[in-house]
């Protein structure tokens, strides 16, 4: 195994069959150590950078109906909402307040709302309050060319010329076709997530990468899903960043404990085999502090927070840009204050 990692070193690249290998035979501490001196040859030994956003779910009404889902409502549940007009602009004059100056804008699939929602939502978040809006997903975006009848371009244009400045590469999980039928049967396939990235690089709209562990995947699920988008930025080199999170129970959906070993190797195997994607963060906010501190040395160059308003998940995060910058510092970096674009 270390003539694999020495050769990653080497800038080689991993073959999925080594990659499995790898995985599947290297101590953790051998693979986190590799890591760290991958993240290094990319991002450097000083910095560690992180961010402030404001995320903004506008509808929990959804069709899609993932297994996992707790956020989720049907259109007449009672806990069901749509935010008006006035409540976007209300959102917007509080992160101007708070010197606030991206949101992350996204939302369940609702069937019931037009496209101009959309586009005024955001024309008020961009043209009127100046804000970056890290705005749906590629799911959102396949979901809607359908509802509104429009070519996938021509949807993302409207977007981009509305406000829209990035997409998240969100709503990926583990995307082969196993775990899609186990976790989200209703998503659309690993081929129509890559195709609908593919567009969205097209219209010059820069984005990440995720992925999740924590429910019954396989290092064989793990690989295909990080060559997915492997292959997916040798096409399009749009993709800044990659984030691994863990699953958090939010229904009866049957989850696994991920270990602090486990994440932290996944961790480092995520950062030698994407290769072409820089930066690799870890979110204080799902994986806590303890874990955060570690895995700046263990592959990771970013931790993702702050996190303001989340409404999915149960943060453990940093609140402040104080505190956030004293959390890097004690981990022994100088800290870095990025945009969604880096």
């Amino acid at each position: 195994m270390r003539k694999i990692l020495d050769s990653v070193l080497d800038n080689k690249r991993l073959t999925k069959a080594n990659a499995i290998d790898l995985f599947s035979n290297t101590p953790w501490t051998e693979m986190v150590k590799a890591a760290h001196q991958k993240r290094i040859q990319l991002n450097g030994k000083k910095y560690a950078s992180y961010t402030v956003f404001k995320t903004l779910n506008y509808t929990n009404i959804c069709k899609i109906n993932c297994n996992y889902c707790g956020f989720k409502c049907s259109q007449d549940s009672k806990g069901a909402f749509v935010l008006s007009l006035e409540e976007v602009e209300e959102a917007a004059k509080d992160c101007q307040a708070n010197k606030i100056n991206q949101v992350l804008f996204q939302g369940g699939v609702n069937p019931n709302l037009n496209i101009d929602y959309y586009l005024d939502c955001l024309s008020i978040l961009n043209k009127k309050y100046h804000l970056h809006v890290r705005g749906f997903s590629p799911v959102e975006l396949i979901e809607f060319s359908k509802i509104f009848n429009l070519q996938m371009p021509d949807l993302i244009n409207k977007f981009k010329n509305a406000g829209l400045c990035s997409v998240p590469g969100s709503s990926a999980e583990v995307m082969t076709p196993k775990m899609r039928t186990h976790l989200s049967p209703n998503k659309p396939s690993a081929q129509l997530w890559c195709e609908a990235m593919q567009r969205i690089a097209n219209a010059k709209l820069q984005s990440s990468s995720s992925m999740i562990i924590g429910s019954n995947e396989t290092i064989t699920d793990i690989v295909e899903h990080l060559d997915y988008i492997r292959t997916l930025q040798d096409k399009t080199d749009h993709i800044n960043s990659f984030i691994l999170w863990t699953w958090q129970r939010q229904t009866d959906f049957p989850i696994r404990h991920v270990s602090g070993v486990e994440y932290l190797k996944t961790l480092a195997f995520c950062r030698l085999y994407l290769d072409n994607i820089k930066h690799i963060e870890v979110s204080i906010l799902a994986l806590g502090k303890e874990v955060g501190e570690i895995a700046l040395n263990c592959g990771a160059d970013d931790i993702s927070s702050i996190v303001i308003n989340e409404q999915v998940l149960n943060s453990k995060g940093l609140t402040t840009t104080e505190e956030a910058e004293i959390f890097i510092k004690n981990a022994g970096y100088i800290p870095l204050l990025r945009d969604f674009n880096y």
